[in-house]
């Protein structure tokens, strides 16, 4: 009989290092246990979805509406796929750079949206058994902290903030603070 694999995600705002953090976890000692889910909104930006307009202008909701759609639709895809390889090469872990509790914080109706994808608020702590919330590492948070991400400091403050409130339902949050990634 084998075990179901628990799922943790990793959270928090542009420049907390996620992506890094989940890199190395996925790539360091722990890999053969790990099952990886990259980041759903960065396959998408890097694979060709138009990028968005300037965060203050009258497009960026038109554009925000649809592309929080693709990243729920893509997200949940990713993390059934990795469900089932985890159960079929037996890894206990599958871990998530974000999960689709990000949409109460970045997509424009919130809450609103994540009904037609079966899912609720209240059953957070069902599908993801630990939250990795990681605060941001302040002195690097720039206005070009990543490639693909473009909000400003302000905004980038903001969505963390909104990160941790969406997420505060969860049973299980562990806040990672700004440290060295060795350290994390």
């Amino acid at each position: 009989m084998s075990l179901l694999p628990r799922t943790a995600v990793l959270i928090g705002g542009a420049c907390s290092g996620k992506t890094t953090l989940w890199t190395a976890l996925c790539q360091g000692p722990l890999a053969s246990s790990i099952d990886p889910v990259p980041e759903a909104a960065r396959i998408l930006l890097q694979g060709g979805f138009p990028p968005p307009p300037p965060e203050m202008s009258p497009d960026f909701r038109q554009w925000a509406i649809p592309f929080q759609s693709a990243v729920l639709h893509l997200q949940l895809t990713l993390e059934q796929l990795a469900h089932e390889r985890a159960v079929k090469d037996q890894r206990p872990i599958k871990l998530c750079d974000r999960g689709i509790y990000d949409a109460i914080a970045y997509h424009p109706y919130g809450t609103m949206c994540l009904p037609q994808y079966g899912e609720y608020p209240d059953r957070m702590g069902t599908r993801y058994h630990t939250v990795f919330l990681l605060d941001q590492l302040l002195d690097q948070l720039t206005t070009q902290c990543d490639a693909i991400r473009h909000e400003s400091i302000s905004r980038a403050k903001l969505q963390h903030q909104h990160l941790i409130d969406a997420w505060s339902g969860h049973p299980r949050i562990i806040t990672v603070p700004a440290l060295s990634l060795q350290e994390r």
